[in-house]
């Protein structure tokens, strides 16, 4: 099983950059236009999902009040991505903690689930 996630911003007007030194962190390379993407820093692709999450949370959470605050529209969220060997159960786990932390910040989460062995070996 492998686990990838991101922060995403869409739907903004101003400059990219606004986010980046809103944000104080450099968006992750291949971001398509009109969009803002940072990607986890856990290295592990089998590290759990919600340690992808959480360490996403830890990057943003400092300044996301600022950048609200700052870029007028926005929307903002997490993506996660799962790929899951065609033998294995589709499934993972999030704690109350982290939920509870995704629902303060109100954050949208979205889920990309994918049963591929080959992305497993």
């Amino acid at each position: 099983m492998q686990h990838r996630a991101y922060f995403w911003v869409e739907d903004f007007t101003c400059d990219p950059q606004v986010i980046t030194d809103t944000l104080g962190l450099t968006p992750s390379a291949g971001v398509p236009a009109a969009s803002w993407r940072i990607h986890s820093r856990v290295k592990d692709p089998r590290a759990p999902l919600d340690a992808h999450i959480a360490n996403l949370l830890d990057l943003v959470e400092p300044r996301l009040r600022a950048l609200r605050e700052t870029v007028r529209p926005l929307e903002t969220g997490i993506n996660c991505v799962a790929y899951f060997a065609a033998h294995q159960g589709n499934g993972f786990h999030l704690s109350a903690d982290l939920l509870r932390r995704l629902a303060d910040l109100g954050l949208s989460v979205d889920f990309d689930l994918y049963g591929n062995a080959s992305r497993d070996s």
